[in-house]
């Protein structure tokens, strides 16, 4: 359990729905309003919805890597599940099979903006 709130000789727990993720903080963080804890003295908070994590520099709830927004809506990330990339294509992080040479466009067009 993670203390927060006064100094090293006089820490508490944070509080039921606070949390404090580093040592030595004088005070516990608020989970807003899309998280909570689940117990006192708690150094992370938990998401409402299924396959979502808190980020906790600004309290906001994503989608765990490997999920996304769900198309129906609500709290919950549904699971991205992807076909097998065809033969001489490789995947990338946007989900995209491609080939060498759409590999060797994509990167010129997204990352170098240059024409060669």
């Amino acid at each position: 359990n993670e203390l927060g709130m006064g100094d090293n000789a006089s820490c508490s727990p944070c509080p039921f729905g606070q949390f404090q993720h580093l040592s030595g903080q004088a005070a516990c963080n608020l989970c807003g309003g899309e998280a909570t804890t689940t117990a006192v003295g708690s150094t992370s908070c938990v998401c409402q919805g299924n396959g979502r994590t808190h980020q906790p520099t600004d309290n906001r709830c994503l989608c765990r890597q490997g999920y996304k927004e769900s198309v129906v809506g609500g709290e919950d990330c549904a699971r991205s599940v992807f076909s097998v990339c065809g033969e001489g294509t490789w995947r990338g992080t946007d989900g995209v099979c491609r080939t060498l040479l759409q590999w060797q466009d994509y990167c010129r067009d997204e990352f170098c903006n240059s024409p060669d």
